[in-house]
């Protein structure tokens, strides 16, 4: 080879070589980066379980069978105070007669009266454990449904509102206690393995 030959081979691999250092740099400027895929966003529910209860066809038949069991102590109720009455009425009348009939009587009062505070009270402990036992079935009800509706439209956290209706008409019996008790539930539902969400309690140690 001639020496004019060896130049131009040399002088031709030089142009090659930098040629495509040229465009080995242009590709890596012009080159669109790989976006990483964006996080799926946290969705958080929010349910009034007082308003939701008042809500269902099954508060408005327990509120039903409710009032009428209320109804039907009502009538017992007035039934013994009328006995209570009567009975009152005969003493003061053998009390006027003055034939000693008045103290057995007396005694006959005294025990419808005590009768009647016995059955007062058995009344209150009776409704309130109707009533109670009456939500707890419709609030079951309603807490069944939000967890449901939650997964569904995958919420990954569903909190309670704690906002009581203005109106204690509204409220289940005219009665404001057991939405107290409802509240007592801050977290409604958790889907299981929710990447966003964490239970740590074993994780206190002791």
């Amino acid at each position: 080879m001639t020496k004019l030959a060896w130049v131009l081979v040399m002088v031709s691999s030089c142009v090659f070589g930098l040629v495509g250092v040229l465009i080995g740099g242009l590709l890596i400027t012009n080159a669109t980066p790989v976006a990483a895929a964006p996080a799926a966003p946290i969705k958080i529910a929010l349910v009034n379980l007082e308003r939701a209860s008042r809500r269902t066809k099954l508060f408005s038949q327990r509120k039903v069978d409710y009032e009428k069991h209320q109804a039907a102590l009502n009538a017992e109720r007035r039934k013994r105070k009328y006995e209570l009455n009567d009975l009152k009425s005969q003493l003061e009348d053998a009390k006027r007669k003055d034939d000693g009939s008045d103290r057995v009587l007396e005694v006959h009062v005294k025990a419808k009266e005590q009768e009647i505070e016995f059955a007062d009270e058995f009344y209150k402990h009776n409704m309130a454990e109707i009533r109670d036992m009456y939500l707890a079935e419709v609030l079951q009800l309603v807490l069944d449904k939000a967890v449901k509706y939650a997964d569904a439209k995958g919420f990954n956290l569903t909190l309670q509102d704690y906002a009581l209706s203005a109106s204690a008409a509204d409220v289940m019996f005219s009665d404001k206690s057991w939405a107290e008790t409802v509240m007592n539930k801050p977290v409604v539902h958790v889907p299981a393995l929710d990447p966003y969400v964490t239970d740590i309690t074993d994780l206190l140690g002791n």
